[in-house]
């Protein structure tokens, strides 16, 4: 093989992550997954595990969306906030997120747990 050959075999190998993942779009939904942490409500959004969780602050209440690796959205079992160490309130599942009436706080612990009984559980500081 020459030796140009042998650098174009080269770039080629090297590239094919690139253009998969670039330019054909990577996995199925068009999202590879861990890659899109965009705030699509506004809002902060945390990791955890293999879960995204996006916290809305209002002016006295929360909203908890949730979300896969992939950010196809997901319906919990069930969700709690305790809010600056306080007893955990539940959340109450409206359309498409989790809703809780929040006092002024510094941070909220929030609780959730999916269908199977997976649970994710994360403290995050006030945006407010």
């Amino acid at each position: 093989m020459s030796r140009v050959a042998g650098v174009a075999v080269g770039l080629l190998l090297f590239a094919t992550p690139f253009l998969r993942y670039g330019v054909f779009g990577g996995h199925e939904h068009g999202v590879a997954p861990h890659s899109d942490h965009a705030a699509r409500y506004g809002g902060l959004v945390v990791m955890v595990g293999d879960h995204h969780l996006e916290v809305v602050e209002h002016s006295a209440a929360v909203d908890v969306y949730i979300s896969d690796a992939r950010r196809v959205p997901l319906r919990p079992a069930t969700g709690t906030v305790a809010f600056d160490a306080r007893p955990a309130v539940s959340m109450a599942w409206q359309s498409d997120r989790l809703h809780a009436t929040a006092p002024s706080f510094a941070e909220a612990t929030y609780d959730v747990v999916l269908e199977g009984g997976v649970h994710i559980g994360v403290t995050v500081p006030s945006t407010r």
